[in-house]
């Protein structure tokens, strides 16, 4: 697990996680580091990656790279539980920005008997 999280692999640490959860059930079994204990030092660590993960998402929705914002989202959406709720807030802030795209292009198509060449291009780069 160690390895996992310097190499910031949140999906694979968020699948030990759950293995580790499940193991933790033996803790009464066990002498010197528990289960239990394991996943709370990981957890912490996983849900600071996923919130690392949650921040580059907004970045990418803000520079309008949604091909990176799709890479992203699958590791949220691969985060289990903890990754749920930031792949919420992602999701809302993608519609956000799609709508602010889909408006702004409308409303460069309406002013378009004014538009020069470059307010053409920008719309065919908004669609």
């Amino acid at each position: 697990m160690v390895e996992l999280q310097r190499k910031q692999q949140t999906e694979d640490l968020g699948i030990k996680l759950s293995v580790v959860k499940a193991l933790s059930k033996l803790d009464s079994f066990l002498t010197g580091e528990k289960y239990n204990e394991l996943h709370r030092k990981y957890k912490d660590i996983f849900l600071s990656q996923t919130s690392d993960v949650c921040k580059q998402v907004m970045d990418a929705i803000n520079n309008g790279d949604y091909e990176r914002v799709a890479l992203e989202m699958l590791a949220l959406e691969s985060a289990n539980e903890i990754g749920g709720s930031f792949l919420k807030q992602a999701k809302r802030e993608l519609r956000d920005s799609v709508d602010q795209l889909l408006n702004k292009t409308k409303d460069d198509v309406i002013r378009g008997e004014s538009i020069e060449i470059e307010g053409i291009k920008s719309v065919v780069d908004n669609l």
